[in-house]
């Protein structure tokens, strides 16, 4: 028997998430991969995904980039 998908549990979760990253205390000088890395794992943490990534085109948007990806098994951090 497969797992059902709980639509109410997931929103509550993107809902923790969200509150999460709201509360976060990020000084002025913190440098952008930090905050980066600390959403990542905050909300893999929360969501208890096994990856989360921020990507982010180019200026000239001619590229699609990953600034950070947070893998939650190995508590690690990529980017690429």
């Amino acid at each position: 028997m497969s797992a059902s998908f709980d639509s109410t549990l997931f929103s509550r979760q993107i809902d923790l998430a969200k509150l999460k990253l709201a509360k976060l205390k990020i000084e002025r000088d913190t440098p952008l991969q930090d905050i980066y890395s600390i959403a990542t794992e905050s909300v893999a943490e929360v969501l208890k995904a096994d990856q989360v990534g921020v990507w982010l085109f180019s200026d000239d948007k001619s590229i699609f980039r990953c600034v950070d990806r947070y893998h939650r098994a190995t508590k690690s951090h990529t980017t690429g």
